[in-house]
């Protein structure tokens, strides 16, 4: 993987060793009447570290059918980092973490999604360990200051 010079995300994955796998695959229920042009595209994507007790973590991209460019590596590292960054930043409670994104507080499919995003934080620990978590939020928090 050739690094772009300029992007933290691609130099933290090359100094890792991070790999992904990308597989396209199909979503159900779907509308089957509707035309392919207007269903979203999903790819499931796995992040692993490299060793022989190599760790995963699996996300699923959706996309426009249009976008012939498939998520990549630098895809999956910004979406996880940005997860987990809200969990850290609101010190992992629930209340907090739905004021951020003005969820209704106290529903079942926030407490789900809550729930689903604190266990990709936990297995984003598990895959890097706590000091390599920790830059790769670090990294995404730049990579927001960059962009405001």
């Amino acid at each position: 993987m050739k690094t772009d010079p300029e992007d933290r995300f691609l130099q933290f994955a090359e100094r890792y060793e991070l790999q992904i796998e990308i597989e396209d695959v199909a979503s159900a229920p779907r509308d089957i009447l509707a035309a392919p042009a207007d269903l979203e595209w999903c790819t499931l994507i796995t992040l692993r570290s490299a060793g022989p007790d190599a760790q995963r973590i699996q996300t699923v991209f959706t996309s426009d059918p249009s976008d012939t460019r498939p998520p990549n590596l630098r895809d999956a590292l910004w979406w996880l980092a940005s997860d987990s960054w809200a969990i850290e930043r609101s010190n992992r409670d629930i209340h907090r973490w739905a004021a951020t994104y003005h969820y209704p507080d106290g529903q079942p499919a926030t407490q789900r999604l809550f729930n689903l995003h604190r266990a990709r934080a936990n297995a984003l620990v598990a895959l890097l360990g706590q000091p390599r978590y920790e830059e790769l939020l670090s990294v995404y928090e730049s990579e927001l200051q960059r962009i405001s």
